[in-house]
Order: C-alpha cells, then structure tokens, then sequence
C-alpha cells in the first residue's frame, strides 16, 4: 500500500499517511470549501489501511484551526481507527496543541469523549 501525501494548501492541512511505520499525521489548518471533497482520499486510503494495519500505529493531529465540517470529518477518521482498537491493534492518538490554545485542548478533550481510543495531549510552547 502506498503512502498517502496531501502537500498543506492554503485553506487544507497536510496529510503524511505512512502504511509501513504506522504513522498518521494531520498538520495545519482545515477550513476547505469542500470538505468532503477534500477527506474522500483520507477516508478511501483508510479504509484500505484498517483492513492490513501496521502493528503499531500513531495519529498525530497538529491542526491551529478547523471548521465544524472538519470536525466531522475529524471524528470520521478517529471512528475509522476505532476498528483497530476492536481488532486489538495497537493505536494511539497524539493531540497537539498551544501552551494558550485552550479551545483546542478542550476540543481534543471532546474528541477523546466521543471514540473508544487512548488519547495523548501534547502541550507545545508558545513561541
């Protein structure tokens, strides 16, 4: 299985998939016009993906900003990923954030609340 490699675009987030480490990243902001649009490759890729896993595996969501249609898409990858856990592969999901985003660490904290996943909230300082 490939790599899946969305560059960032001015209004999409990067996607870096890796099939072969595990590692799933999401980087940037995710305000685009068509949202569906746009996560139909995430979501084809995944569901792919969930069928031959790594055994190990790693989301790592980097977002500064996200409009409520993403959120949904958001929580469409985590519940994608959620068949990992039923299937007990290893999966951990990383939530980055700003030292003074709060709004950001309480959305991770409502994501976490809505998946059956292990959560890690990864505090970056403020430059």
């Amino acid at each position: 299985m490939e790599p899946l490699v969305i560059p960032e675009g001015q209004n999409t987030p990067a996607i870096h998939f890796d099939p072969e480490s595990g590692k799933l990243e999401i980087i940037g902001n995710s305000i685009p016009e068509d949202v569906a649009g746009f996560y139909q490759r995430v979501f084809e890729w995944l569901s792919q993906y969930i069928e031959k896993p790594a055994p190990n595996n790693e989301l790592h969501i980097y977002l500064n900003y996200f409009n409520s249609a993403s959120a949904k898409a958001i929580l469409d990858i985590l519940n994608y990923l959620e068949a990992l856990v039923d299937r007990n592969v290893n999966i951990q999901v990383f939530w980055h954030y700003q030292d003074l985003d709060e709004d950001m660490f309480s959305t991770g904290k409502e994501f976490q609340s809505l998946v059956n996943l292990p959560f890690q909230f990864v505090q970056h300082v403020s430059e």
